[in-house]
């Protein structure tokens, strides 16, 4: 008999004296070789030769995820307001396939400048991954001053729509998304 090993929505047939020894980054690694699920593949074959902006990407989970996507293939402009960190992750990701740029998540023409740069660089844009934020001044509410309220609004909120906005022109112009 066959053991089908399960991963996400994809089975894939291994044989019976396979004995599951690690599981990473959605495969299944066996004694025999590794079992890798179809959505994986697909995935990273989505992701190969697309551009990929990410703001915020010069820390925690924005730079996760540029390092991811370039692992899946793709060319990222890693945007960040410390130029130096976002260089330094384009430096991870290596060779021509990323570049660190300077912009501040709270001025729109800053964001629309970063976009146009990865326009520039690679020639288009496939991918935004908004992740900017600042970490909030802890008050009471009762003490919570409006100027952190506004400033926590124009980072999390207005620079996503700014980014949203200029990132979907561009895809428009190219024929998808928007």
């Amino acid at each position: 008999s066959v053991v089908a090993v399960a991963l996400r929505t994809e089975l894939r047939a291994a044989p019976p004296s396979a004995r599951i020894v690690e599981f990473k980054n959605g495969c299944i690694a066996t004694e025999s070789g590794v079992v890798e699920s179809d959505e994986v593949s697909k995935s990273r074959k989505a992701l190969e030769g697309k551009v990929a902006v990410v703001i915020g990407g010069a820390s925690g989970i924005g730079r996760a995820t540029a390092l991811r996507f370039a692992a899946e293939g793709a060319h990222v402009a890693v945007v960040d307001l410390n130029a130096e960190r976002a260089e330094g992750v384009a430096v991870e990701i290596g060779g021509d396939r990323g570049f660190g740029v300077a912009a501040n998540a709270e001025d729109s023409a800053s964001i629309e400048n970063a976009i146009s740069e990865a326009v520039l660089r690679f020639g288009g844009v496939d991918v935004l991954f908004y992740s900017a934020g600042v970490a909030p001044v802890l008050h009471s509410v009762a003490e919570m001053p409006d100027e952190e309220v506004e400033r926590q609004l124009r980072v999390h909120y207005l620079g996503a729509v700014a980014a949203t906005r200029a990132a979907s022109q561009v895809m428009l112009a190219q024929g998808q998304g928007g």
